[in-house]
């Protein structure tokens, strides 16, 4: 065991405490003779873990600000590009941003829904270089052939079920999906699942 420690930096090992206990039980972890230092929240490859398990922090922190920074500096920067080199800097610069992960912090909080589609929304005026208060950037992400960030979330998380399913995610499809109980009805279908 001492000789696996001996490459683990322990000043970058963290313990979150994932409860929602007021009083939790609290235990000292150590990792060799150092103990670990307690945080409420982590950066964990790219994703803000906070010990509440919500992901108001990882939107914000992460996700938006570097996002509005991404957009920032292709706006800067592209200003008298034409509009397909636009359209593409943002799909390949800013909305990856928009997405990554997005299947484990996938937000139903209205609020931060919004957040996250305005930055949508400002990349197609830019795209468009339309700023009236009259246009509806709603319209010029249509126009753009550009889906809406939630439905391309919803798509995500479809394929990834579907992945689980069927054995291409390194995710044990029985731990997290049951069969679905049959119910007497003319939709039911035999490959039907659940995740209660």
């Amino acid at each position: 065991m001492a000789a696996h420690l001996a490459n683990v930096n322990v000043e970058k090992c963290f313990l979150v405490r994932i409860t929602h206990k007021k009083k939790p039980i609290e235990i000292e972890y150590t990792l060799g003779d150092s103990t670990l230092q307690e945080t409420k929240s982590h950066n964990y490859l790219g994703v803000e873990i906070t010990n509440d398990l919500k992901w108001a922090k990882h939107i914000i922190n992460n996700i938006t600000a570097k996002a509005n920074r991404s957009l920032g500096f292709i706006r800067r920067n592209l200003v008298s590009c034409p509009q397909d080199l636009k359209a593409i800097a943002y799909t390949t610069l800013v909305r990856p941003l928009l997405e990554y992960s997005s299947i484990v912090w996938d937000t139903h909080v209205l609020e931060q829904i919004k957040k996250i589609e305005s930055l949508q929304r400002r990349a197609a005026q830019f795209v468009k270089n339309d700023y009236s208060r009259e246009s509806s950037p709603s319209s010029m992400i249509s126009t753009l052939g550009l889906d809406s960030l939630e439905q391309r979330k919803k798509v995500a998380r479809v394929t990834m079920m579907h992945k689980i399913a069927n054995g291409q995610a390194a995710i044990p499809e029985r731990t997290f999906l049951q069969p679905e109980r049959p119910y007497q009805t003319s939709c039911h279908h035999s490959n039907g699942l659940t995740n209660d």
